[in-house]
């Protein structure tokens, strides 16, 4: 159901990640097989250029706990850097409210640095762009 939506936003013209800054990422296992993947958009529901939205993040059931999920988002949001200047999650569901790596109590999103704020109800995670120090 995940990767229908995706298919279907990329089929119709939706979402086809390319705008500048724009990039869909993917992991497969040994076999070929997508394993986990990850877009990251301009956010639409913004008028600055400079916010960027990261879309269908998942991984799949098998793979997760290992790691993956931080080495893709650890990439997108290297990425997003060059482009934005804040990076937001929006979430309807609990998945990335779980209990981090390793029964930490702090969630995967928190954990990378995500910040919650409410939204008309709807749960979105902001992550800033730190402040350069002074050089």
């Amino acid at each position: 159901m995940f990767l229908e939506r995706l298919v279907n936003d990329y089929e119709n013209g939706t979402n086809n990640f390319n705008k500048p800054g724009e990039s869909l990422y993917g992991l497969y296992n040994k076999e070929g097989v997508l394993i986990a993947i990850g877009g990251l958009n301009i956010d639409p529901f913004s008028n600055d250029e400079k916010v960027g939205r990261l879309r269908r993040f998942y991984v799949s059931k098998d793979y997760r706990r290992n790691g993956l999920g931080r080495l893709l988002l650890t990439q997108i949001i290297n990425d997003a850097k060059h482009f934005y200047k804040v990076l937001v999650l929006h979430t309807d569901t609990d998945q990335g409210d779980k209990k981090g790596i390793k029964g930490q109590k702090k969630t995967f999103v928190k954990d990378m640095g995500f910040k919650v704020a409410k939204e008309n109800e709807k749960i979105i995670e902001v992550l800033k762009e730190k402040k350069a120090e002074n050089k």
